[in-house]
């Protein structure tokens, strides 16, 4: 950062030397020198060192990435919360815009830039910035800084959201909703995919609610706030979110009543027992019915396994005194043993042990019956 100081202060003695100069040697004077090097002392007493010259601001001769900052999505609610409307609550809608002008047309037309929705008790439904596909042809524009929407804003790696998808969203919400806005003919005129997504909506304009307080019967939101509400908004800057929350408030005051919150909210409640009611009664028959599938397995596999002990008791011989042992069908009874696959199977109260050698297995009637090894 030094290096591009030095070289530009070096730029300006040297013009200043260049100029001198040019006037010629019959102008040098004194003077003249005394000019130059008060330049280049000034110069250099206002860059300091070089500790002081990496503080200063970059220069424009700076490689860009030096001084640029990451951006930061100014939308609060990129994603619809469904979750957070109540049957039929109201919601209040507000839109920041951007612009087009289509081909062979002499006027620019609003399009969706920053849309925002509130519901009645001060939550933000949808507050998400969006953006259109390449259009050829097609000019785009953004409205003055302090409305919000600036190029950054509307690009998809910003999270900006593809314009037809964020219509679907809000004429999902609206449906079957009454619609707070202010001064409808802008909002409501500015879609484009979904140029429908009021017709089932009951519309509510506040700017002719309190057309009252101005003689051309339009005021302003602004002016609405701070007569009505007593606030003040849209100083610096305007933001959909503040704008769709006055919106709403000027709502309310003036019809209290237009919507019951704890009727609707009963209403949810009760949707929801009787939903989990269901959900517990489909879990019970479910656990019911893999009981029985259970039960009808076990009752066969316990009939297989008797089938099965009843079949081979029948060709056991009986039990020989005394040695606790009880054979299979043509082991020699005396030794309970027979050969199989070059090992020695020993049985010992019907349960067979096998062993490489005689030597390592003990008598198998010194373990007393009901005894074996694996």
């Amino acid at each position: 950062m030094a290096r591009y100081d030095l070289a530009a202060a070096g730029n300006e003695i040297s013009i200043a030397s260049g100029t001198h100069a040019a006037q010629g040697n019959r102008t040098a004077s004194p003077k003249a020198d005394s000019a130059v090097s008060t330049a280049a002392d000034s110069i250099f007493t206002s860059q300091g060192s070089t500790a002081a010259l990496s503080s200063r601001t970059p220069s424009p001769l700076l490689p860009p990435h030096v001084s640029k900052k990451p951006y930061v999505c100014r939308a609060t609610q990129t994603t619809p919360r469904f979750d957070l409307l109540l049957p039929g609550e109201p919601v209040a809608l507000d839109i920041e815009f951007q612009t087009y002008l289509p081909i062979g047309s002499p006027k620019w037309i609003q399009r969706l830039g920053r849309p925002t929705l509130r519901n009645t008790r001060g939550h933000t439904i949808l507050d998400v910035y969006c953006y259109y596909p390449t259009e050829k042809g097609v000019k785009k524009g953004t409205p003055p800084k302090r409305f919000n929407v600036a190029w950054p804003d509307l690009m998809k790696q910003h999270g900006a959201k593809p314009a037809q998808t964020v219509e679907k969203w809000i004429a999902t919400i609206v449906k079957d909703r009454t619609v707070v806005v202010h001064d409808r003919r802008g909002d409501l005129t500015a879609f484009q995919y979904e140029q429908e997504a009021f017709k089932d909506s009951k519309i509510v304009d506040t700017q002719a609610v309190y057309s009252h307080l101005t003689r051309s019967r339009r005021p302003g939101l602004a002016l609405c706030a701070e007569e009505e509400l007593g606030i003040i908004i849209q100083e610096d800057s305007h933001s959909p979110v503040e704008d769709a929350d006055a919106t709403m408030q000027l709502f309310l005051k003036r019809y209290p009543d237009a919507f019951d919150h704890k009727a609707a909210q009963a209403k949810v409640r009760k949707e929801r027992a009787a939903a989990r009611a269901r959900a517990t009664g489909n879990r019970d028959t479910d656990n019911a019915t893999v009981t029985a599938y259970h039960n009808r397995n076990h009752q066969a596999g316990s009939s297989r396994r008797n089938d099965y002990n009843r079949h081979n008791t029948d060709k056991r011989p009986a039990k020989q005194a005394g040695a606790g042992i009880r054979p299979l069908t043509g082991t020699p009874a005396e030794h309970a043993t027979e050969t199989k696959g070059g090992k020695k199977v020993h049985w010992a109260d019907g349960l067979k042990v096998s062993i490489e050698d005689d030597d390592e297995f003990p008598a198998l009637g010194a373990m007393g019956p009901g005894v074996s090894r694996r």
